[in-house]
């Protein structure tokens, strides 16, 4: 509730009392032949009636996020064979009828564009194509799998993906991958099993995706065939405590839940925890994508309406006191000359534009290098301390976890940066900073997900057989030195005889010891390659993966405050035009005109007022 200036409290807008606002802008619009403003408004109106809130059902292998996902929809779409796990994503999102299609990536390069087809399935199929990708998906080019599905809960605007598991959290190969997708997503819904409480690496995912979503709920599985579930759920949120998380753990039983709505149980269908998770995504992750939904409707409405608004107004002066003709003309001149030059290449937007991007990108480039350095740094430090073949067991997850943490830090960081672009180009667009927020769609700033897996290298272990060979060759050696020295001076060999295995043993231990120290020097050079081509390769695709984000950036604010311009221009035409025509209009027909754009402009700047007061309850400032 937001108080008014009266003292009352205004109530939330509705969709539905905003869908009518645009309506009405979307009648207006058509009426005045504005086809530059129909498409963005169209587009914030379908985005009003059916929101797209994109919820990731993450957690390590054999959890259970298969067999959640079909469990809420009742509808086995992904697979849930013990003996096989999902391969790729599987996106499920609303639609009139099932259908299926693999998403297939071709091309890319270090410069090249990538091309995404779209392969039609069965639906019967899905499972078993899924089951079936395993580890070759990348080299086919399967990215994931998209359904569509005529569930009542996906016609909320709700839509699933099951990924892949992630075991070890942040120390996984393929954790990254998983923590990018997280900071694209409205909600998450973290699966554990009550069989084990948290680990410590399950701890540390869920806090680094509650850094990055807002909306986070932990469900707990197979409650059904555990006992004990109860002390598990206790457990788990004394470590959510410890860590900071605030979310809530919720227990599921997917049997529970099929069994209820088979049998139309409704008592059994509540004690399978189902329902209470529906109604948490769709209060938290529904309802707030939808509040952004209202937002963005109500401000493309008001842009759309000031458009419209801005050519009757002047054409109105101008009937309305004659005397102000020229004063009016060359206003809407200087607004039509200002437009044009915000439109033009050398406008002082596009050149920012241009400017903080090159250095966005630079930006970019070295702090990549700064953080895979540090992570290089460490790990060779580590392995030039110790043993690499006793290390390798714990380096390997360590240096998962430290690259994956470094390179979701470093495309928040590319996020951020690029925010903070639109701002300052909406600024000298005169444009208030939020309307180039609203142009930041996350799906055009997602990082491509390809990861590289750390190529352990083979430790070959020395015998003891070796090592008795190398320190006999050094005793070796010191025996035939002694026995040179006795050959010229055969009185001393009762001196030398105890010198000589003195020697020989002196010897062979150093030889023991440098065998031992050589092969220790290979294994680490071994080691010190294997960590060098991970992390040459993860910089990489990195970079690419950084590039491509800041390209489709800079693309889409370009095109957005080009259009913009575009429209400011159209409008200022039009008002010149108005103005010149009102100047030259038959002096009896001014009076008829002027009734008719006094209605046109009274219910225009209506449904407007009706706009802005829903900018107000949300929070939002009018923009100038």
């Amino acid at each position: 509730m937001v108080p008014t200036p009266g003292g009352r409290t205004a109530a939330p807008p509705s969709t539905a009392d905003v869908g009518r606002i645009v309506d009405e802008a979307v009648a207006r619009v058509r009426a005045h032949g504005r086809d530059d403003v129909l498409g963005p408004l169209l587009a914030r109106r379908d985005a009003l009636a059916r929101p797209e809130c994109n919820v990731l059902v993450v957690g390590e292998f054999k959890k259970g996020k298969s067999s959640l996902v079909n469990a809420l929809l009742n509808w086995r779409i992904c697979p849930v064979d013990p003996d096989v796990t999902t391969a790729v994503p599987t996106l499920v999102r609303w639609g009139p009828e099932p259908r299926a299609w693999a998403v297939r990536t071709t091309g890319g390069g270090e410069e090249g564009a990538e091309t995404r087809t779209l392969e039609p399935l069965p639906p019967p199929g899905v499972g078993p194509l899924a089951q079936e990708l395993g580890a070759d998906a990348p080299g086919d080019g399967v990215q994931m799998l998209e359904v569509e599905l005529p569930r009542p809960l996906l016609r909320r605007g709700l839509v699933l993906v099951d990924t892949p598991g992630v075991n070890g959290g942040l120390s996984s190969a393929h954790a990254s991958a998983t923590l990018r997708a997280l900071g694209l997503a409205d909600g998450i819904v973290f699966v554990s099993d009550a069989r084990q409480e948290y680990t410590a690496a399950e701890v540390a995912f869920l806090a680094r995706a509650r850094e990055m979503c807002r909306n986070v709920v932990c469900v707990l599985t197979k409650v059904d065939v555990q006992p004990h579930w109860r002390r598990v759920r206790d457990l788990n949120r004394g470590h959510l405590a410890r860590a900071g998380i605030d979310a809530p753990i919720l227990p599921l039983a997917a049997p529970l839940r099929h069994w209820g709505l088979r049998t139309g149980s409704a008592e059994l269908d509540r004690e399978s925890g189902y329902p209470e998770l529906t109604e948490v995504l769709l209060t938290d992750v529904v309802k707030a994508k939808q509040a952004f939904a209202v937002e963005a409707a109500a401000r493309a409405a008001c842009d759309a309406l000031r458009q419209i608004e801005a050519p009757l107004a002047a054409e109105h002066a101008t009937l309305s006191d004659p005397a102000r003709r020229e004063e009016l003309l060359e206003r809407v001149l200087g607004a039509k000359e200002r437009a044009e030059a915000l439109r033009s290449a050398s406008a002082r937007w596009s050149q920012t534009l241009a400017d903080r991007f090159g250095d966005v990108m630079s930006n970019i480039d070295l702090d990549l290098a700064r953080r895979l350095r540090e992570v290089r740094r460490e790990a060779l430090a580590m392995v030039n301390t110790s043993d690499p073949a006793e290390l390798w067991p714990d380096l390997e997850p360590w240096l998962y976890e430290r690259t994956n943490g470094e390179m979701v830090a470093h495309f928040e960081t590319i996020r951020a940066q690029a925010a903070a672009v639109g701002d300052e180009v909406a600024e000298l667009f005169q444009q208030h900073a939020a309307d180039a927020d609203l142009a930041f769609d996350p799906s055009w700033l997602g990082a491509d997900l390809e990861q590289r897996d750390l190529a352990a290298p083979e430790f070959e272990p020395q015998s003891l057989r070796d090592l008795a060979l190398s320190a006999v060759r050094g005793a070796y050696s010191g025996s035939i030195m002694t026995g040179l020295v006795g050959t010229f001076a055969s009185f001393a060999v009762p001196v030398l005889t105890p010198l000589a295995a003195v020697l020989a043993f002196t010897l062979g231990r150093r030889s023991f010891a440098s065998a031992r120290e050589s092969h220790l020097r290979q294994q680490r050079v071994e080691a010190q390659r294997a960590v060098q081509q991970y992390l040459e390769e993860t910089e990489l695709v990195s970079r690419k993966a950084s590039r491509d984000m800041l390209r489709r950036a800079n693309q889409a604010l370009r095109d957005h405050f080009q259009t913009r311009a575009e429209q400011l221009v159209q409008s200022a035409v039009r008002a010149v035009e108005a103005t010149a025509q009102a100047a030259k209009a038959d002096r009896d027909a001014i009076p008829g005109r002027v009734r008719l754009l006094d209605t046109e402009l009274q219910r225009l700047r209506a449904t407007l007022r009706a706009a802005e007061q829903v900018l107000a309850t949300t929070g939002t400032p009018r923009a100038a």
